[in-house]
C-alpha cells in the first residue's frame, strides 16, 4: 500500500485562503472588465485608421502634383517677370530715342552762338556793309 500523507486544515485556514481566492477573483474580473473596455477603445481606433495608409498614400500623390505644378508657375512666373524686364528696356530705349529726336529739335543758341561767332559776325558786317551800299546808291551818291 501506498503511503499517503494526509493533512488537515483548520477552518480558520481554510476561510483565509478562501478570502484571499475570492479577492483574487474579483481583482481579476475587474482587471479583465477594463481590459475589455480597453480591447473595444483600441478596436474603434483601429476602424478609424484602416483609411490613414490610403489617406498618406493619396496625400504623397497630392505633394508631388502640387510640387510639380509649383515648379511650373515658378517658371511661368519669371517667364512674366523677364517680359516685364524686357518691355521696361524697351519703353527705357524708347524713350532714350525720343530725349534724342526732342533735343535735336531744340536749339540750343548759346552753343550754336558760340561755334559760329565768327561766321555771324562776317555774316551782319557783310549785311551792314551791303546795305549801307545800297542807301548810299539810292541817296545818288
Amino acid at each position: 500500500m501506498s503511503s499517503v500523507e494526509e493533512s488537515y486544515v483548520l477552518r480558520e485556514e481554510f476561510n483565509s485562503a478562501e478570502k484571499r481566492l475570492y479577492k483574487d477573483i474579483r481583482e481579476n474580473r475587474e482587471r479583465i472588465t477594463e481590459h475589455g473596455e480597453a480591447i473595444t477603445r483600441l478596436e474603434t481606433l483601429y476602424k478609424s485608421l484602416e483609411g490613414l495608409p490610403d489617406a498618406i498614400s493619396s496625400l504623397d500623390k497630392t505633394l508631388a502634383a502640387m510640387s510639380v505644378e509649383m515648379s511650373d508657375m515658378g517658371k511661368k512666373i519669371q517667364e512674366t517677370t523677364d517680359s516685364i524686364n524686357s518691355l521696361k528696356e524697351s519703353a527705357s530705349k524708347r524713350d532714350d530715342r525720343i530725349n534724342k529726336i526732342d533735343n535735336k529739335s531744340k536749339i540750343d543758341w548759346q552753343t550754336a552762338i558760340t561755334n559760329n561767332f565768327w561766321k555771324i559776325l562776317s555774316a551782319c558786317l557783310s549785311g551792314y556793309i551791303v546795305i549801307e551800299l545800297i542807301i548810299r546808291a539810292m541817296q545818288g551818291g
